[in-house]
């Protein structure tokens, strides 16, 4: 495998594939996804998908938040991948919220409670949020927790919690 820049961060969060099966994807298998949500991924969350995509931890993840002297963050259960045809697939997480969320705002992890998701156009683009899918959506403002300005961001302020 070569070598990712979230290689270090993904061995601090005691990373494992779920049920231990790797998906290796290609850059043809992520083109072939942005051609199919029409948004191209945000360079830093493409090179992740293609290495990690489809994982989970051996302990607990959390988010923490800047200025949380407490480190006690917002849970983070799985990433989805890419060909998995699981609940863990990015395209099925996409489509199960077809109806309510914005077409450029993708789910890319579950966490207790709610999805991460990332923007991919507008204003939103490359940045990161916290969505407790209870009420639908209203707006950007209202509905949605923004973590991080970039995937870079978000993935160095996820901690293994045990």
């Amino acid at each position: 495998m070569k070598k990712n820049k979230y290689d270090l961060q993904m061995k601090n969060l005691r990373f494992r594939y779920i049920n231990n099966r790797r998906i290796q994807n290609t850059e043809t298998d992520v083109a072939e996804f942005e051609k199919k949500i029409g948004f191209r991924l945000p360079s830093d969350y493409k090179e992740f998908v293609l290495d990690y995509g489809r994982c989970s931890s051996h302990g607990r993840i959390g988010y923490v938040h800047p200025g949380d002297v407490k480190k006690e963050g917002v849970s983070l259960e799985s990433f989805y991948g890419l060909n998995s045809d699981d609940s863990f697939d990015l395209i099925l997480s996409k489509e199960a919220y077809d109806d309510v969320l914005p077409s450029h705002l993708l789910p890319f992890a579950g966490g207790a409670g709610g999805e991460y998701l990332i923007g991919l156009a507008r204003e939103e683009v490359g940045k990161v949020f916290w969505w407790p899918p209870t009420g639908g959506f209203n707006s950007i403002e209202q509905d949605f927790i923004f973590l991080a300005p970039d995937f870079d961001t978000f993935m160095g302020r996820l901690v293994c919690e045990d």
